[in-house]
């Protein structure tokens, strides 16, 4: 192995699960994560609760968030019966060449799937 983390998108359920097992931490551990604005907003909707202030406090540590440019994929997706997260998360996945996705909507991982993109397992 070449020692270089593997790139992952993550769609906000697993990240809130994560902080609220107080698990959180093993991510940058294994790989270097990336969200979109959206997955950011949905994982701090309560943002006085203990998970939400985990995930708050690793953007800018090991959490990166960015913008996702292709806003008619998101929609298409949308379209799709998919909700906004899950459509950055995938359209974001594609665009950052990441090697998987971490979703733990079966949907959103078949939608993801059709396109091409491996699932986090």
């Amino acid at each position: 192995m070449n020692g270089k983390k593997k790139i992952v998108v993550s769609d906000a359920a697993p990240l809130i699960q994560l902080a609220l097992s107080h698990h959180l931490d093993l991510l940058p551990r294994l790989y270097d994560v990336i969200i979109s604005e959206e997955v950011f907003d949905e994982t701090q909707h309560y943002r006085e609760l203990p998970d939400a202030m985990e995930i708050a406090k690793a953007v800018g540590k090991w959490l990166v968030v960015r913008t996702v440019k292709n806003r008619k994929q998101v929609n298409y997706l949308v379209a799709q019966r998919l909700g906004e997260g899950e459509a950055e998360a995938i359209v974001l996945c594609k665009e950052v060449g990441a090697d998987s996705l971490l979703t733990s909507d079966k949907y959103a991982a078949s939608k993801a799937a059709s396109l091409g993109l491996k699932r986090l397992r």
